[in-house]
Protein backbone atom coordinates (compact mmCIF):
# COMPACT_ATOMS: atom_id res chain seq x y z
CA UNK A 1 0.00 0.00 0.00
CA UNK A 2 1.05 3.04 -1.12
CA UNK A 3 0.62 6.04 1.70
CA UNK A 4 0.81 9.65 0.77
CA UNK A 5 1.58 13.02 2.53
CA UNK A 6 -1.06 15.49 0.84
CA UNK A 7 -0.05 18.62 3.19
CA UNK A 8 1.76 21.72 2.85
CA UNK A 9 4.32 20.64 5.66
CA UNK A 10 6.12 17.37 6.53
CA UNK A 11 3.99 14.90 8.98
CA UNK A 12 5.81 11.74 10.89
CA UNK A 13 3.88 8.30 10.72
CA UNK A 14 3.55 6.46 14.17
CA UNK A 15 3.72 2.74 14.75
CA UNK A 16 1.05 0.75 12.37
CA UNK A 17 -1.37 -1.42 13.67
CA UNK A 18 -4.44 -4.11 12.48
CA UNK A 19 -7.19 -4.66 13.65
CA UNK A 20 -9.00 -7.50 12.41
CA UNK A 21 -12.55 -7.67 10.66
CA UNK A 22 -12.93 -10.69 9.19
CA UNK A 23 -10.42 -13.77 8.76
CA UNK A 24 -7.14 -13.20 10.88
CA UNK A 25 -4.51 -10.55 11.13
CA UNK A 26 -1.66 -9.86 8.30
CA UNK A 27 2.05 -10.34 9.58
CA UNK A 28 4.15 -7.67 10.88
CA UNK A 29 3.64 -4.26 9.49
CA UNK A 30 5.88 -2.23 7.50
CA UNK A 31 6.27 1.67 7.07
CA UNK A 32 9.75 1.88 4.64
CA UNK A 33 9.95 5.90 6.17
CA UNK A 34 8.22 7.18 9.01
CA UNK A 35 8.71 11.01 8.09
CA UNK A 36 7.10 12.38 4.61
CA UNK A 37 7.71 15.67 2.96
CA UNK A 38 4.91 17.58 0.97
CA UNK A 39 4.01 15.27 -1.63
CA UNK A 40 6.00 12.18 -1.09
CA UNK A 41 4.89 8.66 -0.33
CA UNK A 42 6.04 5.84 1.11
CA UNK A 43 5.64 1.88 1.39
CA UNK A 44 2.91 0.09 3.74
CA UNK A 45 4.45 -3.86 3.54
CA UNK A 46 3.02 -6.75 5.38
CA UNK A 47 3.12 -10.53 4.77
CA UNK A 48 -0.23 -11.97 3.69
CA UNK A 49 0.65 -15.66 4.10
CA UNK A 50 -2.21 -18.08 4.52
CA UNK A 51 -1.53 -21.33 6.10
CA UNK A 52 -3.28 -24.38 5.77
CA UNK A 53 -7.33 -23.65 7.22
CA UNK A 54 -7.14 -20.39 7.03
CA UNK A 55 -8.59 -19.92 3.73
CA UNK A 56 -11.36 -17.38 2.92
CA UNK A 57 -11.99 -14.01 3.21
CA UNK A 58 -10.36 -11.67 5.56
CA UNK A 59 -10.71 -7.95 5.91
CA UNK A 60 -8.50 -5.83 8.18
CA UNK A 61 -8.33 -2.15 9.31
CA UNK A 62 -4.78 -0.82 9.09
CA UNK A 63 -4.58 2.33 11.68
CA UNK A 64 -1.39 4.59 11.00
CA UNK A 65 -0.73 7.54 13.44
CA UNK A 66 -0.06 10.93 12.17
CA UNK A 67 1.99 13.29 14.08
CA UNK A 68 1.69 14.04 18.16
CA UNK A 69 -1.87 14.19 17.69
CA UNK A 70 -5.03 11.72 17.61
CA UNK A 71 -5.15 11.48 14.34
CA UNK A 72 -5.31 8.84 13.04
CA UNK A 73 -5.24 7.42 9.05
CA UNK A 74 -7.05 4.64 8.54
CA UNK A 75 -6.94 1.92 5.65
CA UNK A 76 -8.70 -1.20 4.68
CA UNK A 77 -7.12 -5.03 3.20
CA UNK A 78 -9.57 -7.29 1.87
CA UNK A 79 -8.76 -10.87 0.43
CA UNK A 80 -10.19 -13.59 -0.44
CA UNK A 81 -8.17 -17.04 -0.20
CA UNK A 82 -9.16 -19.74 -1.51
CA UNK A 83 -7.09 -23.04 -1.95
Amino acid sequence: MRVACPHLVAIELGEPHASVIEGCCPGPLELAASRLEPGSSTELSFPLQMHVGMDGPHLFAVHVPVGEGDDVLELFARGDFRG
